[in-house]
C-alpha cells in the first residue's frame, strides 16, 4: 500500500496536465506514491500515459462531464493510499516537494488528520509570493476550528493533504452539484475535530497564467443556484463560531441576499433582506 495518493481531476488541459505529471515522476528522490488521474470526459484523448510505464499511475475516464468534486470523489473511492493529496492539473509540485509531504507525513502520523502545506502562486507577469504566510517563522501551527474557519494568521493557498480515513466520515465529501467550494468539506472537517496543522514549507506552485482559471466571483456568476444553496448551509452549520465576528456574519448575508436576487428566488430574497437588515444592528 502506498503512503499517498495523489489525485488530479482533469478537463480539457492535455499539455498542462502532462506537466503536472512529470512533477511527480521528476522528483529528486524515488517516492512511494500513486497518481491518480480522473478525466472528466475531456474533448481530446490523453493518449501520452503509457509514456509513464513504471509509475503507479491509475487513469479513469468519466463518461459524462461530472465536474471536478465528481472526479475528486471518484479519485478518493479509487485510491489505496494511506493519506491523499489534491493536485490541479495546472499545477506542479516542486522537485523536493512530494519528499517533504512524505516526512512530513512520518513525522505527524499519530498527530495530524489534515496537513495544509504553502504553495508557491505564479501569476501571468511572473510575479510570485508564498501562500500561506504565518505570523512567526514557526515550523508548523495547530488550527482549531475557530482558527481554520477565520483563517487566523494565514492567507492565501494551500496544498491539501489528509488521511484516507477521515473520508470514511459519510459527511465529509465534496459537493458534486457545484464545481469547486472545496472549502465546504474541510471545515466540516474542522467542525468535527479532525486534527489540523498548518506547515510552514512551500511544495507546490500554484499557476494563475492560464486564461481558463476560474475565480471564486466567477463561479458565483456561473453557479448562482448552487453557491446559494452551499453558502446558506455553510453559514447554518457554522453560525455559533462566525457570529463571533460579526462583520463576516453580515458579509454572508450580503452574498446571500446578491445570490437570491440574481437567482430570482423571492423567497429568499426576503429571507436574507430581513437578517441582512437585522445584522446591521447587532
Amino acid at each position: 500500500m502506498p503512503k499517498l495518493s495523489i489525485i488530479i481531476p482533469t478537463y480539457n488541459r492535455y499539455f498542462l496536465l502532462k506537466r503536472a505529471i512529470l512533477s511527480i515522476t521528476n522528483q529528486k528522490e524515488s517516492c512511494d506514491v500513486e497518481i491518480i488521474i480522473v478525466d472528466d470526459c475531456s474533448e481530446k484523448t490523453i493518449d501520452y500515459i503509457g509514456e509513464f510505464n513504471g509509475h503507479n499511475i491509475k487513469f479513469f475516464r468519466n463518461e459524462n462531464n461530472g465536474g471536478v468534486n465528481y472526479s475528486r470523489n471518484k479519485g478518493i473511492k479509487e485510491s489505496t493510499g494511506e493519506w491523499i493529496a489534491f493536485l490541479d492539473d495546472d499545477d506542479e509540485y516542486l522537485q523536493d516537494g512530494i519528499f517533504k509531504i512524505l516526512d512530513t507525513i512520518s513525522e505527524f502520523l499519530n498527530k495530524a488528520d489534515i496537513l495544509l502545506f504553502n504553495c508557491q502562486r505564479i501569476t501571468s507577469t511572473g510575479l510570485s509570493r508564498t501562500g500561506y504566510n504565518f505570523i512567526n517563522d514557526n515550523k508548523f501551527t495547530k488550527s482549531s476550528y475557530e482558527a481554520f474557519i477565520f483563517k487566523e494568521g494565514r492567507g492565501g493557498d494551500s496544498h491539501v493533504v489528509i488521511r484516507k480515513d477521515v473520508f470514511s466520515d459519510p459527511n465529509i465529501f465534496f459537493p458534486e452539484d457545484i464545481n469547486g467550494f472545496e472549502s465546504f468539506a474541510y471545515v466540516r472537517m474542522a467542525r468535527k475535530g479532525y486534527s489540523i496543522f498548518h506547515i510552514n514549507q512551500v511544495v507546490v506552485k500554484v499557476h494563475l497564467e492560464d486564461e481558463n482559471t476560474v475565480h471564486l466571483s466567477g463561479l458565483y456568476r456561473k453557479y448562482p443556484r448552487e453557491y446559494l444553496k452551499y453558502l446558506e448551509l455553510f453559514l447554518l452549520e457554522n453560525y455559533n463560531i462566525l457570529i463571533k465576528r460579526k462583520p463576516v456574519v453580515r458579509s454572508n448575508y450580503k452574498q446571500l441576499l446578491s445570490l437570491s436576487v440574481r437567482t430570482l428566488n423571492l423567497k429568499k430574497i426576503i429571507k436574507f433582506s430581513i437578517l441582512y437588515i437585522r445584522c446591521l444592528f447587532f
